[in-house]
């Protein structure tokens, strides 16, 4: 005889759904505390249950994943990587952000994907009007990251230049960098209190106290980076 589903029961399903549980261990387990041999809960009466009574709302990303199901890019996700790309993210970037973020590997051609069938603009492609304003200094860095990048890629040689910045997650830090050599001829510049985020394959991340994200190639020729003392 099947089992009232009480509130007592419904939340027992939640609880361990949102711990990442599969419909078929969450079966397992409320099978085994109920203690009727009688009756045993299947991965499809469980899977019935989270979809009558709606028990998917709230789970975090991780939880999902780890339930076995996909990924469901709602409107919160999809705006992220709108958000991201308006701000000159390439698709590699925005996947690790939102991977390291949520917990959930992301990919850059998931991305991509988004994007094209959501129309959603590639980074750095700007509108014809918009070519001949002035550049803003604050994303000059996060452009500066990018193309260096691209020039690492196609010049192998300079990738002695990188080494890795022994960084510590929410510490402040002092940045100095150091333009002098390049084209653009911006000289030196400081920026202190910059609390560190994490690190790719050839960007650093900071943010700093305005709560406004600032990231530095990993070049310790124009880059130096130094623990404030507290």
């Amino acid at each position: 005889m099947a089992k009232k589903w009480t509130r007592e029961r419904i939340e027992l399903v939640r609880k361990y759904l949102h711990k990442g549980f599969t419909d078929k261990e969450i079966a397992e387990i409320m099978t085994d505390i109920e203690g009727d041999k009688s009756y045993r809960y299947t991965p499809s009466i469980i899977n019935t249950t989270i979809s009558t009574y709606q028990l998917l709302g709230g789970i975090s990303l991780k939880a999902l994943v780890k339930s076995g199901r996909n990924v469901k890019w709602n409107d919160e996700l999809i705006s992220e990587v709108i958000d991201l790309a308006d701000k000159g993210f390439t698709d590699y970037v925005i996947a690790d952000m939102m991977t390291k973020k949520h917990e959930v590997k992301f990919t850059q051609k998931q991305i991509l994907g988004v994007r094209s069938r959501r129309r959603i603009q590639k980074p750095n492609k700007k509108p014809a009007e918009e070519k001949n304003k002035k550049i803003d200094n604050t994303d000059y860095f996060k452009r500066m990251a990018e193309i260096s990048l691209k020039t690492i890629k196609d010049n192998r040689q300079q990738t002695a230049r990188i080494r890795k910045f022994n960084l510590e997650e929410g510490k402040l830090y002092t940045i100095k960098t150091d333009n002098t050599s390049s084209n653009n001829r911006r000289g030196i510049k400081v920026y202190r209190e910059l609390k560190f985020l994490y690190m790719t394959d050839y960007v650093l991340y900071f943010k700093d106290k305005h709560g406004i994200t600032k990231s530095f190639i990993r070049d310790n020729n124009s880059v130096k980076v130094k623990k404030m003392e507290i």
